[in-house]
């Protein structure tokens, strides 16, 4: 049995900082869910405030009003381009400053004296990146993938906040588990039961220096080709002349049965065209695999698969 502090010494994620990495930018929010009132949001252990500044593009301070601490996002945007505190009405501009205080009047001596931190922004194809770091500003093309900038690229978003460190939700990007776990998903059927090159759906982890990679499923040594699979292939697995399942001693085969392979021959054309296109990019700065801060970029041929992992506290993850 490993010690825990062994085990923690063994584990390399302990090496990032559990509320990820500061000097960094990070998507935060879609630019459409702000709208007339101001919007509070958690990001890397932090509480922001989000709202709209005068030229009509969002804005994010510290949701910590700096008079009495009170909550900016339970405030109220009363005039355009600011938010107001909600104790004593101090408003704050796109920009952090004080402009007002309305609970003292016009003649109060507290504007242009106090300033609300403020975080940079960016909008870049409907989402809100916000720069996290103490430093001035790193040009945002070096944190966020390439097709942000293309004229004609289209991205869609899921959001959605997992109970877990980012740093693990980073790591499972890049896991065995999707071939056991997602099996019956409609993208494992689309996939079939080999791909384009004769591999199996299935991999093996190998470990190399100081990390691992991964090899497809070595039906090749059973005795499959390695070539372009179709139809026929399938009338072969089912008659055993060629393999698809692994045999595991003393326990059986699996998959366990060969006749799950008739819920997805349909999808062999089109998975074919699909593993025929040119890689969606070709440049290695924003290719597949793992990028700084926390993203994962897999190709799909016809597009890229980005998981950006937003450290929310210790022990959640923003998944974007």
């Amino acid at each position: 049995m490993v010690s825990e502090t062994k085990r923690t010494d063994l584990d390399r994620r302990q090496l990032a900082p559990a509320l990820g990495l500061r000097e960094f930018w990070y998507p935060a929010i879609l630019d459409k869910k702000v709208g007339k009132k101001p919007i509070r949001l958690q990001m890397l252990g932090e509480e922001l405030c989000f709202f709209r500044n005068e030229q009509g593009e969002v804005s994010a301070l510290s949701d910590i009003c700096p008079h009495r601490g009170a909550s900016l996002s339970q405030g109220d945007c009363h005039f355009k381009g600011t938010v107001a505190c909600p104790y004593h009405g101090w408003v704050f501009n796109g920009q952090g400053e004080c402009i007002s205080v309305l609970s003292e009047g016009p003649n109060s001596h507290i504007p242009g004296k106090v300033q609300a931190r403020k975080y940079p922004t960016l909008t870049l194809k409907g989402m809100v990146f916000v720069w996290m770091g103490e430093s001035e500003p790193a040009p945002i093309k070096e944190d966020v993938p390439e097709e942000f900038f293309e004229k004609d690229s289209q991205i869609l978003y899921r959001i959605a906040d997992w109970p877990v460190d980012w740093r693990v939700a980073l790591e499972n990007s890049m896991d065995s588990h999707v071939y056991y776990v997602h099996r019956d998903s409609i993208l494992m059927f689309a996939r079939g039961p080999l791909d384009p090159y004769g591999r199996s759906p299935r991999i093996r982890p190998v470990f190399v220096g100081n990390g691992f990679n991964v090899i497809w499923g070595d039906l090749e040594a059973q005795g499959n080709p390695r070539r372009s699979w179709g139809f026929r292939d399938y009338f072969n697995i089912l008659r055993g002349k060629l393999a698809y399942q692994d045999t595991h001693e003393g326990l059986g085969r699996w998959p366990k049965s060969k006749w799950r392979l008739l819920l997805n021959w349909v999808f062999v054309p089109a998975n074919k065209r699909r593993w025929s296109r040119p890689l969606t990019t070709t440049n290695p700065l924003w290719g597949a695999g793992h990028h700084l801060p926390g993203m994962f970029r897999t190709d799909m041929r016809t597009h890229m698969y980005t998981r950006m992992c937003v450290p929310i506290s210790e022990g959640t993850t923003r998944i974007v």
